[in-house]
């Protein structure tokens, strides 16, 4: 019985084992890529090395904000040959991008942070005008995850794509041809020349392609391979020696770029590759994330509101015994023992970071406990309650700032901060609506702090610090 039951087992196992095999295939996806994409990859493979040849020369600055709209056009080119619709809201941020970057190569008060600041924005924009937000092509409250997906998923995710697109040299979509092979019609005699020329050159950008895509994958490789073998032999040693003296430093330096052009191209190229085709753009998912957020919702509500409670009565508590120092900025006045500066910068900075350790306190109160915004009165007061607190902190510190710009004038840092605070201000105001009705805060929030920050990248602020500085203070 033993030995009759086993070829039936085997068969059982054999079709199972075909089942996991089909399914594992099912979920490759494939690069689909024509002409438009191997040219596009040319035009990124430019860029690429553009961002290698600024980085490694002088001139940095006009040279970021060239980049930064090359980047825009090959970004926009390739939307439109491919037909895409640009959704609307994704010219906010192309404005947000070209605000941070163009002016980038006119002046600049914080370098470091508007390079970073203008990536970002890129990254996101691109998913934005692909139509790859989560949430219908708009800013929502699934931002962080539209972000990280612009900065890691897709471009990550398609980054092969690029070298595949290249070696393919144009080489047509699966089933474009589909139709006249169900209809069994054979090609008109006229059109088979045509047909023929546009296969030779589609088969010739192929080869070109391919040919450039091995010589691009063959550098890395003989940069290890070389020293090995100069290592071998005494001649090849000579050789390897002497080269780099017969090449100029021109062609070293293109190629030394080239080489560390190719992730960046990469990057950009699947960033872009992956908006256009939808790949890769949806390996997070809304109702994922709603399920990982119902799984943190472990803290009870009375211990939740408890500590809310506690932590209000403290700023009460403060306020209180700090009534008649605290807020004497408001009328303009300040303690005798303290200098404008002292007063100005006695427990300011603490105050901005009261703000913002309370903006953290509530979204993590709301995220972990075990009962829902919308469905907990306790926890909407107390909201309000630590939110209306914060407020007034953030007034006074803003008061106090006010005070200080009186007695010494501005400076860019003093304009810097009060911005920063006049965001966290609108923030919390947001925070104390949102308690009663059910608004967009997330996506306010975000795109009134791009626009803050933009706003604070164009402005001449150097100019208008003196200008107001040379009127009411000098």
């Amino acid at each position: 019985m033993e030995k009759q039951e086993r070829p039936e087992a085997q068969e059982i196992l054999a079709c199972e084992t075909a089942l996991i095999l089909e399914e594992k295939e099912e979920k490759r996806e494939p690069i689909p890529a024509d002409g438009t994409d191997f040219w596009f990859a040319v035009i990124y493979t430019i860029l690429g090395y553009s961002f290698a040849y600024l980085l490694s020369s002088g001139g940095f600055a006009w040279k970021f904000s060239a980049f930064t709209a090359g980047y825009a056009v090959a970004v926009l080119g390739y939307l439109r040959v491919k037909k895409k619709t640009v959704p609307r809201e994704s010219w906010f941020w192309l404005a947000m991008m070209l605000g941070s970057g163009i002016t980038y190569g006119f002046y600049t008060s914080r370098p470091v942070l508007q390079v970073l600041g203008t990536m970002a924005l890129g990254a996101y924009w691109t998913l934005a005008a692909g139509g790859c937000l989560m949430e219908e092509g708009r800013t929502s409250q699934w931002a962080a995850a539209d972000f990280w997906n612009s900065i890691w998923v897709v471009p990550f995710g398609n980054f092969s794509c690029y070298f595949h697109v290249l070696s393919s040299g144009g080489e047509e979509q699966p089933g474009k041809d589909a139709k006249d092979t169900e209809t069994g019609e054979k090609p008109e005699q006229d059109g088979g020349r045509g047909e023929g020329q546009a296969n030779l050159r589609r088969l010739g950008i192929k080869k070109i392609g391919a040919v450039f895509g091995g010589l691009l994958l063959s550098v890395p490789i003989l940069f290890v391979v070389l020293p090995l073998l100069a290592s071998a032999d005494d001649n090849f040693g000579r050789l390897v020696l002497e080269l780099p003296e017969k090449i100029s430093d021109d062609i070293w330096s293109f190629l030394v770029r080239a080489i560390f052009s190719l992730p960046v191209t990469a990057y950009l190229f699947g960033l872009g590759y992956g908006c256009i085709y939808k790949r890769k753009t949806d390996r997070i998912q809304r109702e994922a994330v709603r399920k990982t957020g119902e799984g943190v919702r472990i803290v009870s509500d009375t211990a939740v509101n408890t500590a809310l409670m506690t932590i209000s009565a403290c700023y009460g508590l403060f306020m209180a015994l700090q009534a008649q120092y605290l807020f004497s900025a408001f009328a303009g006045i300040r303690p005798e023992t303290y200098t404008y500066a002292e007063y100005a910068r006695k427990g300011f900075f603490e105050l901005c970071l009261v703000a913002v350790v309370n903006l953290a306190v509530l979204l993590m109160a709301n995220l972990f406990t075990k009962t829902k915004r919308e469905e907990s009165r306790w926890l909407r007061c107390l909201n309000l309650l630590l939110s209306v607190l914060t407020l007034l902190l953030i007034s006074t510190a803003m008061s106090k700032m006010i005070l200080y710009i009186s007695a010494y004038g501005l400076t860019e840092k003093r304009i810097t901060t009060m911005v920063f605070m006049a965001w966290l201000a609108i923030v919390f105001v947001l925070w104390c609506a949102c308690q009663r009705r059910k608004l967009p805060m997330i996506r306010t929030a975000v795109m009134s702090g791009s626009a803050f920050y933009v706003m604070l990248c164009v402005l001449p602020l150097e100019r208008i610090v003196t200008a107001i500085n040379g009127i009411f203070f000098y």
